[in-house]
């Protein structure tokens, strides 16, 4: 069973009869009072199952665990490497590689696992 991502909302498809398309159904549910998002508008899932999510609101990325506790947070407002004016969107390559947009700063920056300093792009 694969997992996808809607929003804020983790879901799996589930076989129903024989479509091969399948449903959707909810098994985590985030919120700003369960924990803690600033307004979150991008989401990537590891494949260690950890999952990344832009905070535009908190001008952060949180990275948390499938159930939504923070494990790393990098960033605040600002214009040096690591902060961010608005990060939209998050994706994570196939070494490891975490990349956000960030808006206002108009880049994209690259952070390695290790928490070395972030690049440019």
């Amino acid at each position: 069973q694969t997992e996808a991502t809607i929003g804020m909302v983790m879901a799996a498809p589930a076989q129903t009869g024989s479509s091969a398309q399948g449903t959707l159904k909810v098994i985590s549910r985030w919120t700003r009072e369960t924990h803690a998002l600033a307004g979150p508008c991008g989401i990537a899932v590891a494949h260690d199952g950890t999952i990344l999510v832009t905070e535009e609101q908190a001008h952060r990325l949180t990275k948390r665990s499938p159930d939504g506790q923070v494990l790393v947070s990098v960033g605040q407002r600002g214009h040096a490497p690591g902060e961010f004016m608005y990060p939209t969107a998050c994706a994570i390559d196939a070494h490891g590689y975490w990349y956000v947009t960030d808006r206002w700063n108009h880049r994209v920056q690259q952070f390695d696992s290790n928490d070395e300093a972030p690049k440019t792009v």
